[in-house]
């Protein structure tokens, strides 16, 4: 039986005996991220490490904050789902060599941080703390992948005072709701518990599916350019998703989406043509 079959049992069971514990398992499952063996981060460029607290949590949450300061010009990398600012070691190189400042962050429950869970605020809490550290930097860029991209998206929307000059979004989600209702799915949960998971989430951990979705919001006047860079191999999030997504958000297709080839989900954040896209638009 494999893990989702066995979650799938597992829950099913639990919610025979318990509709509360049965939605907290689902809820455990979607925040748990998956997480390598801790090992400390191997670079050819030094960063100074901390770690920061984030406040307004219940549970003590912490995220690992690293820097490598060189000028006014900074690029923040917030990494996805289950990743760690390791995932840019492809691009730091470029930024050192244009002296640009780099700063990144193991998020909570991820690389080098503590917990064992998480979720999408703590991801966005986490980005705007770093977007303050340099709120007053002459030029601000920010790349995001995956998860990442659309908390940083949402970070700058609710970081009106910070002029941000370029945010690239690489292989980015379309839609919070999908992401959640594509899990639903995952585990078999009928329409109806489904219904009821979604205000669950919503009470607990004050996750809100429709407010909190960045498709749904407008791009803000302090971002001066966003660029959607995907992989035409992207496996996970389509083509045709990242195109609608452009298209809600009235994005020039020519000048604003970037499709490589033979370019798939993870391995953007190696290819040469997304690096290159990112650094000769800075």
């Amino acid at each position: 039986m494999n893990k989702v079959k066995t979650a799938q049992f597992i829950g099913k069971a639990i919610r025979i005996v318990n509709k509360k514990a049965y939605y907290d398992f689902l809820l455990n499952i979607f925040s748990t991220p998956p997480k390598s063996k801790t090992v400390p981060p191997a670079f050819n460029v030094a960063f100074d490490a901390t770690s920061v607290k984030l406040e307004g949590y219940a549970k003590e949450t912490s995220f690992t904050m690293y820097k490598k300061l060189a000028s006014r010009s900074v690029i923040i990398f917030a990494h996805g789902w289950g990743g760690s600012i390791q995932n840019y070691k492809y691009f730091f190189q470029h930024a050192v060599d244009r002296n640009i400042s780099i700063i990144g962050y193991d998020a909570p429950a991820h690389g080098a941080s503590a917990g064992r869970r998480t979720h999408i605020l703590e991801f966005i809490d986490t980005i705007k703390y770093c977007l303050n550290e340099v709120k007053h930097y002459e030029q601000i860029t920010v790349v995001g992948h995956s998860l990442g991209a659309a908390a940083a998206t949402l970070a700058i929307m609710e970081s009106p005072d910070i002029k941000i000059a370029n945010l690239f979004a690489l292989a980015a989600p379309s839609d919070l709701r999908k992401i959640f209702d594509d899990y639903i799915t995952l585990m078999n949960v009928s329409t109806k518990d489904a219904l009821k998971i979604h205000t669950y989430v919503k009470q607990k951990i004050q996750l809100d599916f429709d407010k909190d979705n960045w498709r749904k919001k407008s791009i803000p006047d302090h971002l001066a350019n966003i660029t959607l860079i995907h992989g035409k191999d992207d496996d996970i999030i389509k083509t045709d998703a990242i195109l609608s997504l452009a298209k809600e958000w009235r994005l020039d297709l020519d000048k604003d989406v970037r499709l490589l080839d033979e370019v798939g989900h993870y391995n953007i954040l190696k290819s040469p043509a997304a690096i290159e896209e990112v650094f000769s638009r800075i």
